[in-house]
């Protein structure tokens, strides 16, 4: 009985708030009463959080969602206020709180081994033998009517540089490729951490030794972090640099074959190759949210946030920012060139931003010489809930001819699928 009368208070309370905001305010309102924030998913939807304020308390799920831009960098960059230790989704991947809820020293010491082994991109073997990659799976042009590129291209090709970034040898380097086929990122990744278990971390013979791998060698041979450790950074990195990265390279895909005029100009100005790829990330960002918990009271804003809740950063809504970004939801390749939110900001930024940005441009300088000739048959973008990662469920391309008269008319597809 005392917890009715506590829902109907808070139900008569909302009433009374609603029947006093002001009318443009009221569909604000009873969006965040009766939404999750799940569904701000579309452009119209962002743009209508934008206008009415940078942070928006989800009633449903009590959450606080950020969307403005300067609020979503505060809220990154002041560890000391917003932490990510006690975020639940996060534990799943960081058991031991060793990279995304670490803090202090301990979060320094680790974040300098990971960043010292991602220092491979500027190797120029590094680089041949992902050039290599990138060549050998590009004949799947030159054969397919056909093919979906998220199994057969874009999934192998970011799981292959995964396995040359942490050191696998060819032989495992291979097996993992082929189970990430499946497309079951959790199944993928229970599988991965078995694998693990059968190896030696410390005996592995590396195939070279400027890599994670490495690196984690010497730490725990230093004593520095335990096995457990260990096996929480490679299962960190293999979804950081596996979904990621494919679905940037999916973003590029779709982009371009819907593009032929910005496909021209990227052909003729490599100069702003490097631009379309940072605006690639800032409009599709393949990571949607960052989460934070309060320590203490605290304000965004103008907007009082008490400790202990919980803050989400829409990535996508504040790289969209209309107060900061010039055509904040298109691809603008002449504005001015702006940092966006992609890869979080602060501490807790992703620490492999240079090397996803060197396989992006790798993987386009190949791709531009490739796209003539085929069309997207279809798509499907699957809307995230606990992993925030955005990726689709399938991507098919077919060869249309190269005749006008007998190109058959583009098919419709579904952007998202529940």
């Amino acid at each position: 009985m005392k917890h009715r009368m506590v829902n109907i208070l808070r139900e008569i309370s909302f009433r009374v708030r609603s029947a006093m905001a002001s009318p443009d305010r009221r569909p604000h309102m009873r969006l965040l009463h009766q939404s999750e924030f799940y569904d701000v998913e579309t452009t119209e939807q962002i743009n209508f959080l934008h206008r009415h304020g940078s942070v928006h308390y989800f009633e449903r799920n009590a959450i606080w969602l950020v969307t403005g831009f300067e609020a979503a960098v505060k809220e990154l960059t002041d560890g000391a206020t917003f932490s990510p230790r006690d975020i639940e989704e996060y534990q799943l991947f960081d058991t031991h709180a060793v990279i995304i809820r670490a803090e202090g020293d301990r979060h320094a010491m680790i974040n300098k081994l990971i960043t010292d082994a991602f220092l491979i991109y500027k190797d120029e073997s590094y680089l041949q033998q992902m050039r290599n990659r990138l060549q050998s799976q590009m004949a799947v042009f030159e054969t397919a009517g056909s093919v979906d590129l998220k199994q057969s291209f874009t999934d192998p090709l970011a799981t292959y540089a995964f396995c040359l970034l942490v050191g696998f040898n060819a032989k495992d380097t291979e097996t993992i490729v082929a189970r990430f086929h499946d497309g079951n990122v959790l199944a993928f990744l229970d599988w991965f951490m078995s694998f693990m278990e059968t190896i030696s971390i410390t005996e592995y013979d590396l195939s070279s030794a400027a890599s994670l791998l490495g690196s984690i060698q010497g730490s725990l041979l230093n004593g520095l972090i335990t096995e457990a450790e260990a096996r929480d950074i490679l299962k960190i990195t293999l979804v950081a640099s596996t979904e990621t990265v494919s679905s940037t390279f999916q973003r590029i895909f779709e982009v371009l074959l819907q593009n032929d005029e910005q496909r021209e100009r990227l052909r003729k100005q490599e100069s702003i190759r490097a631009k379309f790829i940072d605006e690639i990330v800032r409009v599709h960002p393949p990571s949607r949210w960052l989460k934070r918990k309060t320590v203490v009271d605290t304000e965004i804003s103008g907007v009082h946030i008490p400790a202990g809740s919980t803050l989400v950063v829409d990535i996508r809504a504040a790289n969209r920012d209309p107060g900061i970004f010039e055509h904040p939801a298109s691809i603008n390749l002449d504005g001015h060139r702006h940092r966006n939110l992609a890869f979080g900001s602060g501490q807790h930024k992703c620490l492999g931003m240079g090397i996803a940005r060197i396989q992006a441009r790798l993987f386009l300088d190949h791709f531009l010489d490739k796209v003539d000739g085929f069309e997207l048959e279809e798509i499907r973008w699957m809307r995230p809930r606990n992993i925030t990662i955005i990726s689709t469920d399938r991507m098919k391309i077919r060869r249309v001819s190269s005749s006008a008269e007998d190109r058959p008319s583009r098919c419709p597809f579904h952007r998202f699928t529940s």
